[in-house]
């Protein structure tokens, strides 16, 4: 082994390690959002939607949530190195995130969120090998 190569693979390993710790924590900042959001006929939670080149822009107008977990975990594949959205385009997202119209989420589902991020990084760092 050349130096030179060793040097790649300590790269390499590194490379997949930031996209590993990248990844996972924003799946767990995204399932908290999606779980944090209050569900009266789970339309709302639905709407929670994973895009990598620009944010969604559609509503969805059925409490179904099958295969929002594989929808968030395609898009951030999608998105490491590059950027992931996770948008809700319902009008009363708004009111319920910024003026406390949810006896659930009185503060808010993203912005909780949000400020826990940095727990779900270091939780990621710490599951690497």
């Amino acid at each position: 082994m050349s130096f030179a190569s060793d040097i790649r693979k300590y790269a390499d390993k590194q490379k997949r390690n930031i996209n590993e710790v990248a990844a996972e924590s924003l799946i767990n900042l995204s399932a908290s959002v999606i779980i944090k959001t209050p569900v009266k006929e789970g339309i709302l939670a639905n709407n929670w939607q994973a895009t990598t080149d620009a944010p969604a822009r559609s509503v969805i107008l059925n409490a179904n949530n099958s295969g929002q977990v594989q929808d968030v975990e395609q898009a951030i594949g999608a998105s490491l190195g590059g950027v992931y959205y996770l948008v809700n385009n319902l009008p009363y997202a708004r009111p319920i995130e910024f003026l406390g119209h949810s006896q659930k989420a009185p503060n808010g589902m993203l912005r909780i969120s949000i400020e826990n991020y940095q727990n779900f990084i270091d939780n990621a760092i710490s599951q690497l090998n």
